[in-house]
């Protein structure tokens, strides 16, 4: 019963956005789907799933959400190393170098917190370059600075091409 509650208060949030004009069509569909965040209120685009870059089934490596803002203005990067102990700061980096050698670093928007939670929020404010480079570029592998150290994780050749499907998706449905 509570799985149908929720089912359809999904079903309810999903409709409300279509009406606001967030259609997601195509291959978007199957990576995307828009939800509301229940500590905020607000309705964003978020991913169906999270993907998880790990050696050892998730117990250690990165996972990767990629979303947008209710207002379409923002794409919202979040890194999260996974493991024990990897505690960040606000000058906690995400390094991401790309396969043509190329590297990328986005500073962490997030308040410090010992869940391995590094996001970057790319919009007019805080730069476009970086999301046009990663729309541009494959990923080859990304690095997380946490308090003691880092975790690095190579990506592989279908994570990099499901990572730049989901950020095309996203900056499709961008406005402004």
């Amino acid at each position: 019963m509570k799985k149908f509650i929720l089912a359809m208060f999904l079903l309810s949030v999903s409709g409300a956005f279509a009406q606001e004009g967030i259609t997601l069509t195509g291959e978007c569909s199957n990576y995307l789907t828009v939800v509301t965040d229940p500590a905020t209120g607000t309705g964003m685009v978020s991913p169906k799933k999270r993907f998880v870059i790990s050696n050892d089934k998730g117990k250690t490596g990165l996972a990767v959400l990629l979303m947008m803002d209710k207002a379409k203005t923002t794409v919202i990067c979040n890194f999260i190393a996974l493991g024990e102990g990897n505690c960040v700061n606000e000058k906690s980096l995400l390094n991401i170098q790309f396969t043509d050698g190329t590297q990328l670093r986005l500073a962490n928007e997030t308040e410090p917190n010992c869940r391995g939670s590094v996001t970057a929020y790319l919009d007019k404010k805080s730069g476009l370059k970086e999301l046009d480079v990663l729309v541009a570029k494959k990923i080859k592998s990304v690095k997380l600075n946490t308090n003691n150290g880092h975790v690095e994780e190579n990506f592989t050749a279908a994570q990099a091409e499901q990572f730049s499907s989901i950020i095309n998706c996203l900056v499709s449905l961008k406005k402004g």
